[in-house]
């Protein structure tokens, strides 16, 4: 399998769960395997939390990008962390179920397909210990560089949306990470980016404010900067 995916699987369904649980009391991860004809098998994990609960007619609808179930819930995040799970399993011709009841809780269900090797069990054991799903906020951390890389700086202050983007993005890149306007632009002054990808809203100094700054200042003018309308989707 794709530990890579499905550890971002992971890591956005159990933090989903944790956001709508309240007191984060407690969740519940279960995984089986279930084998077909040799090699074939399916990993099956569940995760179950004892919170707010989906309605019926809106079960569906939250793995569509940027769904909210109310507008009192919007800032627990953007509604993208559900439609990015959907479409990584979707790569690795999976699925994912939900079933809830309001104020009971929600179950959500995925599927993946793996092949099984036979490998030296010592190894085995040295993977396993390779793979560890680490907390939601170490999920944040930039990614390594490389002398060839391009640099492109990701400014938006929801944590999700900027696992989204650079998700989203093909390529040999090195990504730098800014919460607000004013961290966006001493971060390019400091490592000069090729391009800049940046929200409009943030605290402390807004996108509109922190480009004008960036192309007053002779070390950073040159650089392209894209704004992204999280509301339409559409960058402008």
């Amino acid at each position: 399998m794709d530990k890579g995916k499905i550890e971002t699987i992971l890591i956005n369904i159990i933090g989903n769960a944790l956001k709508f649980t309240e007191g984060h009391n407690r969740i519940l991860i279960k995984a089986s395997l279930e084998h077909g004809d040799h090699p074939d098998a399916t990993l099956s994990i569940t995760v179950q939390d004892f919170g707010i609960g989906i309605p019926l007619e809106k079960q569906e609808l939250i793995f569509e990008r940027f769904f909210q179930i109310n507008e009192s819930h919007k800032e627990l995040g953007t509604g993208i962390g559900l439609a990015l799970v959907k479409e990584l399993l979707q790569l690795l011709q999976g699925s994912i179920s939900v079933s809830s009841k309001p104020g009971e809780g929600s179950e959500f269900t995925m599927k993946v397909p793996i092949v099984i090797l036979s490998v030296d069990s010592n190894l085995l054991k040295q993977e396993a210990e390779d793979f560890s799903v680490g907390g939601f906020e170490d999920f944040t951390k930039e990614t390594e560089q490389s002398e060839l890389a391009h640099k492109i700086l990701i400014v938006e202050d929801n944590t999700d949306l900027r696992k989204f983007i650079i998700s989203s993005l093909d390529g040999n890149y090195y990504f730098f990470e800014a919460g607000t306007g004013l961290e966006g632009y001493e971060k390019a002054v400091r490592e000069i980016p090729e391009l800049i990808i940046s929200d409009i809203m943030m605290p402390i100094m807004d996108g509109i404010a922190m480009s004008k700054k960036i192309k007053k200042d002779f070390r950073t003018s040159h650089i392209p900067i894209l704004f992204f309308d999280c509301e339409s989707n559409r960058p402008k």
